[in-house]
């Protein structure tokens, strides 16, 4: 009991109004009470009960200290409450495989205002096995790409949409280049690691070679490409919904259409049904943000 039995037994006298009816409510004999409350006055020096004809009254300082301690307690029992229930510093870990979704940052911004006690940990990386990083407890929520089949599965997997997926590049070096196929043929193209590896990137750079598109891979690994782009030192594949999240100047450029065909990236979010409310409350985030783009 983190607050000694005397200030406890004091404050449910005060609560219930006689030492008889708070003896009933904690499960003590009147006369266990009375010899609390009366140490407890010894303690402090003051007397804070005083008898009347109908039971008992708060004297002066007996009020004063009731309202003083009384709401500090009740903070303690609210704390010891969230620590009891499990929900303190809960750790909400989401990953994002596959190209950078800026409504990621957008919501966690608001969410941790809103939510303190809620730790998020989110970082981009390709996720080999969705159904094992779930089930193994790697992540609470993947959105990715790739869409699984979950076949009874105890994970939920909610669509956020379709964003389509062009080339942001600098002015200078489309000017330079003509057409994309010679820009892609002679510079670098800029992606992160996460991008590059994943199975639907490997699928479009197939893709992109059947077609005759040579591309021209930038050997070293880097984190952010648009350094690199503002700089006109290459090129990359990106969505529209990320270049409406930047403030680019007027010499970055997205082609939003740089193929005979359109390019779209579908993403997936997926969470474990039955895991904690924190974790299915920032799922909400995203299924509520998730839209179509044309």
């Amino acid at each position: 009991m983190l607050i000694n039995k005397k200030t406890n037994q004091f404050l449910a006298a005060v609560k219930y109004g006689s030492i008889t009816k708070a003896a009933e409510e904690i499960n003590i004999t009147p006369s266990a009470i009375s010899q609390g409350i009366s140490e407890l006055e010894q303690i402090i020096g003051k007397s804070l009960l005083s008898k009347t004809k109908n039971g008992m009254t708060l004297t002066n300082i007996g009020k004063y200290f009731y309202d003083e301690i009384s709401p500090h307690v009740e903070a303690l029992e609210k704390i010891l409450l969230t620590i009891k229930s499990n929900k303190i510093n809960k750790v909400v870990r989401i990953k994002s495989d596959g190209m950078y979704y800026p409504v990621i940052q957008e919501k966690l911004r608001s969410y941790m205002t809103s939510h303190p006690r809620v730790m998020l940990s989110c970082t981009c990386e390709v996720v080999q096995s969705i159904k094992h990083e779930m089930k193994n407890g790697f992540s609470d929520i993947v959105i990715s790409p790739s869409d699984i089949e979950l076949n009874g599965d105890s994970i939920e997997k909610i669509p956020l949409g379709k964003e389509r997926v062009g080339v942001l590049v600098h002015k200078n070096l489309l000017d330079k280049h003509k057409n994309i196929k010679n820009l892609f043929k002679n510079e670098f193209l800029l992606q992160t690691l996460s991008t590059i590896e994943h199975i639907k990137f490997i699928q479009l750079k197939k893709r992109l070679l059947n077609d005759g598109f040579l591309i021209k891979e930038n050997p070293m690994e880097i984190i952010d490409a648009i350094p690199w782009i503002n700089e006109g030192l290459g090129f990359t594949f990106t969505t529209q919904e990320f270049v409406k999240s930047q403030n680019f100047n007027e010499d970055i450029i997205f082609i939003s259409k740089p193929l005979p065909y359109d390019l779209f990236i579908y993403r997936m979010m997926y969470f474990v049904k039955n895991n904690s409310m924190d974790v299915l409350e920032v799922a909400s985030l995203f299924e509520s943000s998730a839209k179509v783009i044309k």
